[in-house]
C-alpha cells in the first residue's frame, strides 16, 4: 500500500524540492524589471522652463525615448543652480538601475556630473546612486546595486544648468518582504 522510498530517492526528491524553492525565490527576489511608471508615480522638479506648456516633469515618464526635444519634448527646468528632477514611486522598492535619455539636439552636457538619489526621504537629501560621467550616448546606464526607496531624485549640483531629461527608466521590484523573512 505505501511505497518504500529508499534513501538516494528521498535524498533526489529533497535535492529537487530545494532547487525549485530556491528558484522560485530567486525568480521573485532578484530578477529587475523596467517598472511601469506611466500614470502610477508623481514626477516633480525645480523649476518648468518658460518655452514648454505646464507640467513637464512628466515628460520624462512618458515612454517616449526620443532625445530631440523638437520631435518629443523633453522634462526642461529653467537654467538655475543645482536643477532637480524627482519620481514618487508611491512604495518602496528595490532598485537595480536607472537608465535616463539624455536630451542630444541641444546642450547634451548638461547633465554631466548629474546625481542619481534613491531612498525613502521626500526631499534630495538621498544616498546617491551614481554620478553621470557620460554624456556622449544618449542612453545613460547608472548601476544602483538593488538600492531601496520610494524617492528617486536626479540633481546636477554645483553647477547653473537646464536639466533635460527625454525619458527615466527605473529597473527594479516592489520590495518584497518576504524575501527578508517577514510577511
Amino acid at each position: 500500500m505505501f511505497d518504500v522510498l529508499l534513501p538516494q530517492d528521498r535524498m533526489r526528491r529533497v535535492l529537487l524540492l530545494f532547487m525549485c524553492v530556491a528558484l522560485s525565490w530567486a525568480k521573485e527576489c532578484t530578477q529587475p524589471e523596467v517598472l511601469d511608471l506611466d500614470g502610477t508615480v508623481t514626477a516633480d522638479q525645480s523649476s518648468n522652463n518658460i518655452e514648454q506648456p505646464l507640467p513637464v516633469a512628466g515628460k520624462a515618464i512618458n515612454l517616449k525615448t526620443t532625445t530631440d526635444h523638437s520631435v518629443s519634448p523633453c522634462a526642461v527646468t529653467q537654467k538655475e543652480n543645482e536643477p532637480w528632477w524627482s519620481l514618487d514611486l508611491k512604495d518602496i522598492y528595490t532598485i537595480h538601475s536607472v537608465v535616463i535619455w539624455n536630451r542630444m539636439d541641444k546642450d547634451s552636457e548638461s547633465l554631466r556630473g548629474g546625481e542619481i538619489r534613491i531612498g525613502n526621504s521626500p526631499t534630495k537629501e538621498n544616498p546617491v546612486c551614481g554620478t553621470v560621467t557620460d554624456t556622449s550616448e544618449e542612453r545613460v546606464f547608472i548601476p544602483c546595486f538593488n538600492m531601496k526607496g520610494r524617492y528617486l531624485y536626479v540633481i546636477v549640483p554645483e553647477r547653473t544648468v537646464h536639466l533635460q531629461l527625454c525619458e527615466v527608466e527605473v529597473y527594479g521590484k516592489p520590495l518584497n518582504l518576504s524575501c527578508y523573512g517577514r510577511p
